[in-house]
């Protein structure tokens, strides 16, 4: 376990970090020139659209994780505070990249004002909201310091609202038209499974890091997270190679492996090889075991999931998917994809600012057990704990 840090050091990087992910907004603007947004006619979903996926996955991963734990007695008050304020800092990145990715903040307002039900898109405002209503209430709850006097009940409403976000958004890539490769149920239970496991080793990673923010130690949770990550990448290797038995069977799956290549199997084998290491994690009860592992486990994560959305766009230019004529191959044959400066900068600027409220709130609030807001019902003092 990391030690601690001051409560000023801890403020010192939060707004560093704050601040660096505003500076690199200004880069990120320029992915509105002309000749950008003609460029993504082909890749309508860019690396923008990999960090949201992979953003909002794991903030609803973190939400499960420790709902499931706190529910099952396997994580304490202390360290379900600490991942449900990370879950929070990443649905912030997530809703910035979406606004970045729109082009225009208010083109969000025709969401809301030309609501679709038969609209996975539409369904994603409404998820979110039920599913921070619990979230920020728990977490009320730890500040104010009743913690312990919550209903079971926002827990389980917790992890429902946490489930119907990842089926959700996985369902955006699952009702596509025009891409086989991503059709059918396969996209919405690898979201789900890929949220628990990248949840668990999200929480590994940022809840001892929220700790030594917040100046507490203790030692993290190694074995709840440990079989929970390793539980859900079982689940998630089983479903990746029974899609592999379909590409026998299906042209437009077939392309999309063609495209892959051996990435493929790069993939699979981190994944193997991070089970292997989170079941070590868990028999040696190790968190530097752990901690590697949660790093390989979100690196392959993030690799596999943009493969599917890049991969999938440019399977479409395979000549065997339309008879007689591929439109797709006719107008974009010998484009290939490449994340631009600019894309590159939105997607760290939201990670930073994400990662910057997480920061802050560990800084400013009292999210552990035994504290007491000494400041507006919710924060602690400046100079340590209250």
């Amino acid at each position: 376990m990391p030690g601690t840090m001051s409560t000023k050091a801890g403020l010192a990087v939060a707004i560093a970090t704050v601040a660096a992910g505003v500076l690199l907004l200004i880069p990120a603007l320029g992915r509105y020139c002309a000749s950008c947004v003609t460029e993504r006619s082909v890749y309508p979903f860019t690396v923008m659209m990999t960090a949201y996926t992979t953003y909002a996955g794991l903030a609803a991963g973190l939400v499960l994780v420790a709902s499931l734990g706190r529910l099952l007695g396997r994580l304490d008050d202390k360290w379900t505070s600490h991942i449900l304020w990370a879950s929070l800092g990443l649905l912030v990145a997530a809703w910035i990249t979406v606004f970045l990715d729109l082009g225009r903040p208010d083109h969000a307002a025709w969401l809301l004002l030309n609501w679709q039900s038969s609209s996975r898109v539409a369904w994603m405002p409404v998820f979110y909201a039920v599913l921070v209503l619990p979230l920020l209430v728990i977490l009320i709850g730890y500040v104010r310091g009743d913690n312990t006097r919550y209903p079971k009940a926002l827990l389980v409403a917790a992890i429902a609202a946490a489930v119907l976000l990842e089926v959700n958004l996985g369902s955006v890539f699952g009702f596509a038209v025009g891409v086989p490769a991503w059709s059918g149920l396969y996209p919405a239970f690898s979201f789900l499974v890929a949220g628990v496991a990248g949840g668990a080793a999200a929480a590994a990673l940022l809840a001892p890091l929220g700790a030594k923010l917040h100046g507490s130690s203790g030692k993290p949770p190694v074995r709840p997270l440990a079989s929970l990550a390793a539980g859900a990448m079982v689940l998630y290797l089983i479903v990746e190679c029974w899609r592999l038995l379909q590409a026998d069977y299906y042209p437009g799956l077939r392309s999309f492996y063609e495209v892959v290549g051996a990435g493929i199997w790069l993939e699979l084998g981190l994944m193997v090889a991070t089970v292997a290491l989170l079941l070590l994690a868990y028999a040696a009860r190790s968190y530097r075991v752990l901690a590697v592992a949660s790093v390989i486990l979100l690196v392959s994560l993030v690799a596999a999931k943009h493969s599917f959305i890049i991969h999938g766009q440019e399977a479409r230019l395979e000549s065997q998917l339309v008879a007689p004529v591929n439109p797709y191959k006719v107008l974009y044959e010998g484009t290939a994809y490449h994340v631009s400066g600019a894309d590159a900068a939105g997607v760290a600027a939201a990670l930073l600012l994400g990662l910057g409220v997480f920061a802050l709130g560990e800084v400013l609030l009292a999210l552990e057990p035994g504290e007491k807001p000494a400041r507006m019902f919710l924060f602690r003092s400046i100079g340590g704990k209250s």
